[in-house]
């Protein structure tokens, strides 16, 4: 019963949180893209603080030594919310690779846009992909750092999705000369996937060191290595 009273109160003040936001994000669609950043910091901070004190979850992030002092690919599990709002905060607010429906979404899709996220449309294939490395190449050279979800979407705790191609396009657009971090992490375990009720604890984020691939690594072996490394550190929760 708590924890339904803390999920209760926890999107009320979410609600008002991003209803007050709103007028500082439309201002921010006509300002230079790094105010709509750092505006997305603070809704992610208050998010935070209310997931804290609302629901009781905590967080801890491991690793915080590997987050790259230059442009990085990060690879991460995705099982909820949670990980975007810890991920764009500490990462140092890093372009995420999403799909294109979440553009729909009023006036926060734009800010997306804004905020330099590269938006993926999955039902054009390849035609996207080539897009992706366009806006890939383009935002790294800018010494924009990416953020991309290998298994395409969100995967409940505990469960394995099939791993996508999409980070190896990325590699690939850089010609390998990028670090690719992998991130393990427990949000589901409170926030799960299709889950109403959050429950307390503490997520715990694992940025692990950049994985070292030899030259000229083909697309199986690439991704099978991300897999790899992330699901034996995920075993560990």
């Amino acid at each position: 019963m708590k924890a339904f009273i803390g999920t209760i109160l926890f999107y009320i003040f979410l609600v008002i949180n991003t209803l007050s936001i709103m007028p500082v994000v439309i201002i921010a669609l006509f300002l230079p893209g790094s105010v709509m950043k750092n505006t997305a910091c603070w809704w992610n901070k208050v998010n935070l603080f209310l997931l804290k004190y609302c629901c009781g979850i905590d967080y801890k992030i491991e690793g915080l030594s590997n987050i790259s002092k230059k442009t990085a690919l990060y690879v991460a599990k995705h099982q909820s919310m949670y990980e975007t709002f810890l991920l764009y905060n500490y990462l140092r607010k890093p372009a995420f690779i999403v799909k294109k429906e979440l553009l729909y979404l009023p006036v926060f899709g734009w800010g997306m846009h804004k905020a330099d996220f590269i938006i993926i449309d999955r039902k054009k294939g390849k035609e996207s992909i080539e897009k992706i490395e366009r806006q890939v190449k383009k935002l790294m050279k800018k010494g924009q750092s990416v953020v991309i979800f290998p298994e395409g979407t969100r995967v409940p705790f505990g469960k394995i999705s099939g791993y996508k191609s999409g980070a190896y396009g990325v590699y690939s657009a850089m010609n390998g000369k990028i670090d690719v971090i992998p991130i393990a992490l427990n949000t589901g375990k409170f926030w799960g996937k299709g889950q109403f009720v959050k429950k307390p604890g503490t997520v715990i984020v694992k940025i692990m060191p950049p994985i070292q691939f030899k030259k000229n690594v083909d697309k199986k072996e690439f991704i099978g290595k991300i897999e790899e490394t992330i699901e034996i550190e995920q075993k560990k929760f």
